[in-house]
């Protein structure tokens, strides 16, 4: 079961008329936001760099963003580099979403989040053991 703040949070993310838009990396991580009904997503790996994808936003009037790359080493630095290129463009980043996220699910890949939400849904441990249980493949190597 989803605790009432994970619950919030995904409302949150996917109201259509949000003023924010979600920046991912990849492909895999845009078709696991949308199956848990997010669909104001932009992906990084579309602009040749974390510049362009912040002027080009800018350039759409988006005035916030919530990043979501991964939450491994290599994410971490990437969401810093990414955030700082956007409020460089005058873009808000909600950094707060991003640790909610984190800590509701204990994620550390996006492109697992549909999974684990599912798993929770259905009264599992509260994501952190579901890869341990087999619940869960791991989508990629650690």
């Amino acid at each position: 079961m989803l605790t009432q703040v994970a619950d919030k949070l995904l409302e949150e993310l996917s109201d259509p008329s949000a003023d924010f838009v979600v920046v991912v990396e990849g492909k895999k991580d845009v078709e696991a936001l949308r199956r848990l009904g997010i669909l104001r997503v932009e992906m990084l790996n579309h602009y040749p760099s974390v510049v362009d994808m912040a002027d080009a936003l800018a350039e759409k009037g988006i005035k916030r963003a919530v990043i979501l790359t991964d939450y491994d080493r290599t994410g971490k630095a990437l969401a810093y580099k990414l955030g700082a290129a956007l409020m460089s463009a005058g873009i808000h980043v909600d950094w707060k979403a991003r640790a909610k996220i984190r800590r509701e699910f204990h994620v550390t890949y996006i492109e697992n989040l549909d999974r684990i939400v599912e798993a929770m849904e259905r009264g599992e441990k509260n994501g952190k053991n579901i890869y341990r249980l087999g619940k869960v493949s791991h989508s990629r190597k650690h």
